[in-house]
């Protein structure tokens, strides 16, 4: 039968006996009609159909949903939108829930995103911060606090030499330059002149907490 001609979806009402719903087409192109609980029979029994089927033909059943997926991709987003629109601390939890098993995914997902949308995220990021000033300003506090506490005796005149520094070579060169904390201080680095290094802000955000070996070979002369 051509697929064109079929105008009942499952669980239509029959137009002259509204007892009874639609429940499938047959081989030739009938139509079958029964009780609703027929219809949640052949419905259990699909859905058992394809639980086997996954179990048995798991590489199978991916591909097709995959083809399924790319073949009617605008159908997918506007039912997957719908069904955030409907169940927002549902998608919350499952979102949440695979950010914290995919951790490498996300990071690595988000500075693509950072690094391709430059412009979208500087606003973003502004944008934020004048909804959450509270937030913001904690934060800043918390990382003044970890560098008040990492001072370990450094002497704060010598370490303002490094910012005025990266100030001068950002005006002069036009390219923005940072103090950078060699050893960074989320894995007990120190706030003192020896532990500090003028960068590129591309460099600084490059290297973000990680402790690089060669790092004496980039480092700027002051």
């Amino acid at each position: 039968m051509i697929v064109s001609e079929r105008k009942f979806k499952r669980g239509d009402l029959k137009p002259d006996d509204p007892s009874r719903v639609f429940i499938c087409y047959r081989e030739n192109g009938k139509e079958r009609w029964g009780k609703p609980e027929q219809l949640e029979h052949y419905r259990e029994r699909a859905r058992e159909f394809a639980r086997e089927e996954r179990v048995t033909n798991y590489s199978r059943v991916i591909e097709r949903e995959r083809a399924a997926s790319r073949k009617h991709r605008e159908k997918r987003i506007e039912k997957t939108r719908l069904w955030i629109r409907a169940n927002p601390e549902r998608y919350r939890e499952t979102s949440n829930a695979w950010a914290r098993r995919n951790e490498d995914k996300v990071r690595g997902s988000q500075k693509k995103y950072r690094q391709s949308n430059p412009e979208r995220e500087r606003s973003r990021c502004r944008s934020y911060h004048l909804r959450n000033p509270e937030k913001a300003y904690a934060r800043c506090a918390k990382r003044r606090a970890a560098l008040w506490n990492s001072l370990d005796g450094g002497d704060p005149k010598t370490i303002m030499c490094f910012y005025d520094y990266a100030k001068r070579v950002s005006k002069c060169t036009g390219i923005m330059f940072e103090v950078d904390h060699i050893f960074p201080i989320s894995k007990g680095g120190k706030h003192v002149p020896s532990n500090l290094q003028v960068i590129t802000m591309k460099m600084n955000r490059s290297k973000n907490n990680r402790v690089i070996d060669n790092v004496h070979e980039w480092r700027l002369p002051l």
